[in-house]
């Protein structure tokens, strides 16, 4: 399993199907895209995933005050 997260491949574990991923900790608010896609070995096809277009929130700030 081949995946790009728009700053680099993420890889994948090909005997689980697990993929890892990058940190969403730095991903910028907006909405962003994210593709997948399996490069294809010699018993199977490659393909691509329908593009998942996913939004990233500003975080709410909480502050406290002490007295």
């Amino acid at each position: 399993m081949d995946a790009d997260d728009r700053t680099g491949p993420v890889t994948g574990d090909t005997t689980t199907g697990t993929a890892t991923s990058h940190s969403i900790a730095t991903l910028s608010p907006g909405t962003h895209d994210v593709d997948a896609m399996y490069s294809g070995d010699p018993n199977y096809q490659g393909d691509k995933a329908m593009t998942l277009k996913q939004t990233v929130n500003t975080a709410a700030v909480a502050y406290a005050v002490a007295a």
